[in-house]
Formats: C-alpha cells, sequence, structure tokens
C-alpha cells in the first residue's frame, strides 16, 4: 500500500475515535457521569496493520480522556474470538480475550494457544469471577508501549491473524463508576458492561495471607524477592493482583533462568565441580523488561533499562559471590526469553 493510502487509512481510524470522544464531551464534562448519548457507540472495519500502526495512538487518546471507554477487536471471521479493553477514567487499564467458558466447540482455544496467551503474559480465567483471559495495569500511568506490544502479538500470535486481515473495531462510553485498578477502592461493586462479557472483573474476596505465602514451588523466591508486598496486601484488589499477575511473572522469569539452566548444563556439563563459575550469569528478558539473574542460587536483580545493563548487574553478583573477575568480564552472558520448553535450546543471543 503506497504510505499516502496507508496514512489515509489511519486518519480515518483516527478520526471516528476523535468524533466519538468529542461527541461524549458535548453530552457530558465526562461520559461516565450520566447515562451515554446518542452516539455512543462507534464500529469500524480494519486492517490488522492499520491496527497495530495506531493501538498506540488511541490508547493515549482514550487514557487521557476524562470517561470510561471500552475498546473491543474482534476476529473479522470469527467475531467470537476478540479482545477488548477497559480504559478507566484515571488512566488505569484491564485488558481480556475470550476464554473457552464463552466459546463454542468449533471456536475453542487449542492448548496450544492458551499456552501462547500465557507466555504472553495473560493470567488464566478463574470462572465465575474472572471468566477471560486478563491482564491488569492497575497503574494510572500505564506502559502504552507494553500493552500495545502486548494485544498486538495476541492478535497476530493466538488470533492468527495477518496484515490485511480485517479486525472489527468497537468503541464505546461506560456510563459506570465505582473502584478502578489504581485506586484504593477495590473493584468490589462493578459489573460488566451489557455489551462485554466481563470487561469490569470482581476481585476474589481477601482470604488468609497463607495464600501468598508461597513455599515449595521453584519459583518462590522469585515471587518473594520480586513482590515483598505479597504478604501485607492492601485491599482486594492488590490481594488479586498477588495471586495472578505476580505469580505469572514470577513464574515466566523462572522458566526463562531454567532453559538457560539447561543450556549451561549442554555446555559445562551437570556437575558443577569443573564450571569455569560456580555463580554463572544470565540475563532474563520478558518484553519490555530485563532482570540480571543467577543459575546457581536464586538471586534476581531489578529491572534494568536495557540488555547490558542487566549483564552488568548479573556479572557483578558472580564477582561478589567469589567468582573470578576476569573470569566473569570473558563470559558470554546468555539472553533466556519468556517461552519455550525447559530444554529448548537459546540460541545464539548474548550480552
Amino acid at each position: 500500500m503506497k504510505p499516502t493510502a496507508k496514512r489515509a487509512a489511519l486518519d480515518a481510524w483516527f478520526a471516528a475515535a476523535d468524533e466519538l470522544l468529542e461527541e461524549q464531551r458535548r453530552h457530558s464534562i465526562s461520559p461516565s457521569t450520566v447515562a451515554p448519548g446518542p452516539g455512543a457507540h462507534r464500529e469500524c472495519s480494519a486492517r490488522l496493520w492499520e491496527i497495530e500502526d495506531g493501538l498506540a495512538t488511541v490508547l493515549e487518546r482514550l487514557l487521557l480522556d476524562p470517561g470510561r471507554w471500552i475498546l473491543i477487536f474482534e476476529h473479522g471471521a470469527n467475531t467470537a474470538r476478540y479482545v477488548q479493553f477497559i480504559a478507566f477514567e484515571d488512566g488505569s487499564l484491564v485488558a481480556e480475550t475470550v476464554s473457552n467458558h464463552f466459546l463454542s466447540d468449533d471456536s475453542r482455544w487449542a492448548p496450544e494457544s492458551e499456552a501462547a496467551l500465557r507466555t504472553l503474559g495473560w493470567s488464566d480465567p478463574e470462572a465465575p469471577r474472572s471468566p477471560n483471559w486478563l491482564v491488569v495495569w492497575p497503574t494510572r500511568s500505564p506502559s502504552i508501549a507494553e500493552i500495545t506490544a502486548l494485544i498486538v502479538a495476541t492478535l497476530r500470535r493466538v488470533l492468527a491473524l495477518g496484515d490485511r486481515d480485517r479486525v472489527t473495531v468497537k468503541l464505546h462510553s461506560s456510563p459506570r463508576r465505582g473502584g478502578t485498578p489504581a485506586s484504593e477502592t477495590p473493584l468490589a461493586d462493578n459489573r460488566a458492561h451489557p455489551d462485554v462479557h466481563s470487561a469490569e472483573p470482581t476481585p476474589p474476596p481477601m482470604t488468609a495471607l497463607d495464600r501468598f505465602r508461597w513455599g515449595d514451588e521453584p519459583w518462590a523466591d522469585y515471587y518473594r524477592s520480586l513482590f515483598p508486598g505479597h504478604t501485607h496486601p492492601r485491599n482486594n484488589f492488590d490481594a488479586w493482583k498477588y495471586s495472578t499477575t505476580a505469580v505469572n511473572v514470577a513464574r515466566a522469569l523462572w522458566g526463562a533462568r531454567e532453559r538457560a539452566l539447561r543450556q549451561w548444563e549442554r555446555d559445562h556439563g551437570v556437575d558443577r565441580g569443573p564450571w569455569p563459575v560456580d555463580h554463572p550469569p544470565v540475563v532474563l528478558w520478558l518484553p519490555y523488561i530485563a532482570r540480571g539473574a543467577c543459575l546457581n542460587c536464586t538471586w534476581i536483580g531489578g529491572d534494568a533499562a536495557d540488555l547490558r545493563r542487566a549483564g552488568r548487574s548479573a556479572r557483578n553478583h558472580s564477582i561478589s559471590k567469589g567468582d573470578d573477575p576476569m573470569v566473569v568480564r570473558d563470559l558470554r552472558v546468555p539472553i533466556s526469553e519468556r517461552g519455550g520448553a525447559a530444554d529448548e535450546p537459546l540460541g545464539e543471543k548474548w550480552v
């Protein structure tokens, strides 16, 4: 497609979103304080490349608007499969994709598709309270780049859409108010928008804190290190977040570490005595998050701005444990990404 035609297609999509936002501003300053006006719904069709190029811009506009907005992407050939957002009035956001609880036999996700959703970072559905696959950004300034990457990857890898496949885009304003993921008030009284299966999920009631004190799981040390607040969640929503999204992050990072360990053992042997260092460094890479880690102990570093910085933190850990600095500095530190079987080779990715 020529650049001018591509730009025109994107402009048409932006214009549709802007028109709806402007109509709602005329109807009320915030469309969630009263019933929506007559133009509270827009629907159009766009190709996947248009969605990918324009999603970040549309999300920014919705998150900056004072209303509560629902944005839905439906598979053009199978409208039972969809990805949707609620962009809350304070800037926080919830994303969902439909689960097998709502899909007919001929549309159900295969086990491979469900595995891909977990790999991408979606939390498993937990009927009846959270019957869809879910990701929550409980912050007033979520990462637009992270959200866009997750949704585009889901549309491509799970819904199996290509650049020129048609996607039905639906945009609503929601008249509802109440707790948001970023507020101190739990999402206790919200109910799903009538046009959305479960877009405003209610977290489970807070139970005994033992539920959040992970013990024998192999990833438990990562969980405790990364989420120290799990022992004293401030409210129901925090408790829910710690038992879903936080668990998925810890598991994904540990899985990446185990893949790297298997690769190291193939290269250097299972017997640790002859290893060139006692604490081999590794970089764990989840999209947009890099952390240094160790292949001997359960140390894990903080978020790094880039892969090289994470690599330096991992090398520094090895040296702090007594490994020879000259040997450590000569090592190629492997980058282990989220996903893949534990025994699958990493490929040639190093820092």
